[in-house]
């Protein structure tokens, strides 16, 4: 039993040794990865990171953003690079996310793509009008409506005048007395020729001794009836006007060029322009003609083309639109931007430069003086220098960024914190790092939106249809005062409200909507309001068509569209009302478009 106890006690004195000896083995090298572990905590803990949908959110950790659940991004690069003072540093891949491209500031001679709208109208040279060379009653009418050609020496009518009798009796007792008194015959002679009687329809009269009571008006000219004057049976005086008549061989261009764009517009600059009545059918001229005056509430002048109308394809009063590349009116090379890179906040614009051409993603919050605009881009006439690098795309990004650090941005230029979407209102607070947005987490599948907000973005759209309306009028300081309600009622929309996928398409449409309505207020005419007010609406669309908005003045919107708006680009517009009240084109086309109808109470 002894040996047994001995032998027992060997074997568990065995298995212990062992047992520690693995033990130090697995829990030693534990500690070594725990260690490890400790390290690379540690070496990731200076980084912070953010949400590219929603920069307010900061983290020290990477994970998933609690508004929309995308990856969080570094904010900083590998090396947690940051910017200066007055500098906002993005990564590379925060410059991916947010499509920030920059482009390399030229210089060079302005030019400016316009886009003219006009018609065809009458040459004034060619117009005439077709007289009756004496008084009397009309018998008979042989051109009876507007449109028909006539030729010259045409039989236009038949009258029967009084005066005339008379003097064909007067010629007739003066033809008796011939050999008494031949000046009388001479004289009755010459009244006749006055009346404008052919010698041989004297001669006739004369040999038939029989008076004519009915006479023929034959045409003096040639050309298209463009108005009728008379109807068969009007009496009418000597000289007065049968019909208005125009050759349209020759035909006027008349372009619409608004206050703007008078210094690109010159005498001799060439335009191509077409009609939708004749599709793929170009026509070319240049200007011979700039209306010296302005038309009082368009804030148009007119252009004029001469065009040699032989074939009759232009018809006077077709809508056509043409093009011209016009040309800087001042003599040295110009800086002109993509609009793209321009951020514009009342009276204030500003682009980001890149402070450091050899550090990719540093920015600068830089104001600047604008100049005439060139359509997609803008002169700039003070702030920028050639060579410089410059944000083209992604500029509201990197004011957000800037915004978010405290640093000099379009709404801060001193810098400071300032109001994002997440403050909820509390304007001198700070985004916190790691906030608690548990209360935000939703389900991104699911399409569940407050009828709070709904209303909210209902306000929206009245403000907006008040634009509709003045535009409708030809009333832009209705429209502007409307545009300023817009920007009220977009800045009372709490994106709180709402949550996952409808949170985030209402930050792109939020930031969309400010840019187009800080931009549309700059519009310096009607017309150029119109052109902003097309982006706006689909903008708006957009909106409607997913959130379906709800307020008291509307259970029904229509989707309203016009082929010709924009120089024949055509777009649309929204509208409480079924009838079509055209913003486009106001009182000259009010009835253009078609209309869609889109249910807002569901």
């Amino acid at each position: 039993m002894k040996y047994l106890n001995k032998k027992t006690i060997l074997i568990y004195t065995s298995i212990l040794v062992a047992g520690m000896a693995m033990g130090w083995l697995f829990f030693g090298n534990s500690n070594t990865q725990a260690k490890s572990s400790e390290e690379l905590v540690i070496s990731t803990k200076n980084e912070v990171y953010t949400c590219s949908m929603h920069p307010q959110i900061r983290s020290n950790e990477p994970g998933n953003c609690p508004l929309c659940g995308m990856t969080l991004i570094p904010v900083g690069n590998e090396a947690g690079e940051v910017g200066s003072e007055n500098t906002v540093f993005m990564s590379k891949t925060a410059m991916q996310l947010a499509n920030i491209r920059t482009a390399r500031v030229g210089i060079g001679k302005a030019q400016k793509q316009l886009r003219l709208t006009g018609k065809v109208e009458v040459d004034e040279r060619k117009t005439k009008t077709q007289s009756s060379h004496l008084s009397g009653r009309i018998e008979d009418l042989f051109v009876s409506f507007t449109g028909e050609q006539i030729t010259k020496g045409q039989l236009l009518a038949n009258i029967y005048s009084p005066e005339l009798v008379t003097a064909q009796q007067e010629f007739l007792e003066a033809l008796k007395v011939i050999n008494e008194s031949p000046e009388l015959y001479e004289a009755a002679r010459q009244k006749l020729l006055n009346w404008k009687l052919s010698p041989s329809e004297i001669d006739k009269l004369e040999g038939s001794k029989q008076v004519r009571e009915v006479f023929p008006i034959y045409a003096d000219i040639n050309g298209f009836v463009l108005e009728q004057l008379v109807q068969l049976g009007d009496y009418i005086s000597k000289g007065e006007g049968l019909y208005k008549v125009a050759d349209l061989s020759n035909v006027w261009i008349m372009f619409d060029v608004f206050e703007k764009d008078l210094p690109w517009v010159k005498l001799g600059n060439k335009i191509e322009f077409t009609t939708t009545a004749l599709p793929g059918k170009k026509f070319t001229g240049k200007i011979s003609y700039i209306d010296p005056v302005l038309h009082p509430k368009t804030r148009a002048s007119k252009a004029r083309i001469e065009y040699v109308n032989q074939s009759g394809m232009l018809k006077p009063e077709q809508f056509v639109t043409g093009v011209i590349l016009g040309n800087s009116a001042k003599d040295r090379h110009e800086i002109a931007i993509p609009n793209t890179a321009v951020m514009w906040t009342g009276k204030r614009s500003v682009v980001y430069v890149q402070s450091d051409e050899q550090k990719e993603g540093h920015f600068e919050m830089r104001e600047v003086t604008i100049g005439p605009s060139l359509g997609d881009s803008v002169i700039i006439e003070a702030g920028l220098q050639e060579d410089e690098i410059i944000a083209i795309n992604g500029a509201f990004n990197i004011d957000a960024a800037a915004q978010l650090e405290g640093k000099p941005s379009m709404m801060s230029p001193q810098g400071g914190a300032v109001m994002t979407g997440h403050n909820h209102g509390k304007k001198n607070e700070k985004p916190k790092v790691n906030e608690d947005h548990s209360n935000h987490k939703t389900n991104s599948n699911e399409k569940a939106i407050p009828v709070s907000f709904r209303k909210q973005q209902g306000s929206l759209l009245v403000a907006y249809l008040g634009v509709k309306d003045g535009l409708v009028k030809d009333d832009m300081d209705k429209a502007k005062a409307s545009l300023e309600d817009m920007q009220k009622s977009l800045a009372q929309i709490d994106m709180a409200l709402v949550k996952g996928d409808e949170h985030k398409m209402w930050m792109t449409q939020q930031s969309t909507l400010t840019q187009q309505l800080d931009k549309i207020k700059m519009a310096e005419n009607i017309e150029e309001l119109r052109t902003y007010f097309a982006n706006l609406s689909s903008s708006l669309l957009e909106l409607v068509k997913y959130y379906k908005p709800l307020h008291s003045e509307f259970d029904t919107l229509y989707e309203q569209h016009c082929p010709m708006a924009i120089g024949g680009k055509g777009a649309s517009w929204l509208s409480k009302e079924q009838d079509v009240r055209n913003p486009y084109f106001g009182n000259s086309m009010l009835g253009c478009g078609s209309s869609t109808e889109i249910k807002t109470n569901k």
